[in-house]
């Protein structure tokens, strides 16, 4: 039998952007597996150790995961926002709470350092790192995405996975003060994820 080609980044995004262009729904069938993966991330992130952090409902939090589809999520008062808008926002928030945890450790008088070491000194390859620590958490393949996995290069499936973390933590960033979602990011993903790379 035949083992059919991994698909390369570019092709992949291709297909997957132009197979839902012209469709927002959300599959009723996956409902109660969409329930439990965005639950196992909030439990990852701990969201109910925080008595001044408010998660929206699952139903809503559910969009997040079909991170191909050109869906909005409703954030009250008539305002909603893109994925994709939400994916930007949540990534620039994870690196800028990366780059204050490496200074709060000091992490840039360390030396010896290894090559991905290296580059989070300069600000890089964050999103490696953060993926790095969701797979210490027993966190892959929750992107929801409309090719088998078995068609998906590794890098193509964390790439998916990354943005359901992005636009989770934009999301909490909208329901919640600026000061409490930085806060969770601190002690949930970043402090952790460098304590991991660092052997803090």
């Amino acid at each position: 039998m035949l083992r059919r080609p991994v698909l390369t980044v570019a092709s992949c995004m291709r297909f997957i952007y132009s197979s839902v262009s012209n469709y927002s729904g959300l599959p009723r069938k996956n409902l109660e597996q969409d329930c439990k993966r965005i639950k196992r991330l909030l439990q990852v992130l701990r969201t109910n150790e925080y008595d001044h952090i408010k998660v929206p409902s699952v139903d809503q939090l559910v969009k997040c995961l079909y991170v191909t589809k050109p869906l909005k999520v409703s954030l009250g008062l008539d305002k909603q926002l893109s994925l994709r808008h939400m994916n930007t926002e949540g990534r620039q928030l994870l690196k800028s709470e990366f780059l204050t945890a490496k200074n709060q450790f000091n992490i840039g008088n360390m030396t010896h350092l290894a090559g991905l070491q290296k580059s989070l000194i300069m600000g890089h390859r964050i999103g490696e790192i953060t993926y790095k620590f969701l797979q210490s958490k027993n966190i892959s393949n929750i992107a929801r995405i409309p090719i088998p996995e078995n068609r998906l290069s590794k890098k193509v499936l964390a790439e998916q996975d990354l943005k359901v973390l992005h636009i989770v933590l934009a999301y909490l960033s909208h329901c919640n003060s600026e000061a409490a979602v930085r806060e969770l990011v601190q002690n949930e993903v970043t402090k952790p994820a460098l304590r991991n790379l660092f052997g803090l």
